[in-house]
């Protein structure tokens, strides 16, 4: 993953005009143990990162490196990767436009 990290970070700091100053919105599907995704919200404190992987066991230790790195912009879940999951996404024409703050309703 170290050469995938490289890669990726040769990319992202070409700051191209829609995520100057590290803001930016990043998904990693199957994100395993979370190496990339840690790595990018370490590196674009700035940036939101979303995680989604499908075993149980290493979203949680995820999630647990994420608690104790305190990189509160790397978000965890667990979601059943398949096709439909990422052309949502992809297809979706903005990333997270509508929000909401609830902890009250759940």
């Amino acid at each position: 993953r170290a050469a995938i990290w490289d890669t990726l970070r040769v990319e992202l700091d070409q700051c191209p005009a829609e995520h100057q100053n590290g803001i930016f919105s990043f998904a990693e599907y199957g994100s395993g143990a979370g190496r990339l995704s840690m790595a990018v919200a370490a590196h674009y404190p700035n940036a939101t990162v979303l995680s989604i992987g499908d075993d149980t066991d290493m979203v949680k230790d995820h999630l647990e490196k994420v608690m104790a790195r305190e990189l509160w912009n790397n978000v965890v879940c667990e979601l059943k990767l398949d096709g439909t999951l990422t052309k949502n996404v992809y297809e979706s024409p903005e990333f997270f436009r509508y929000q909401m703050y609830s902890p009250n309703l759940i």
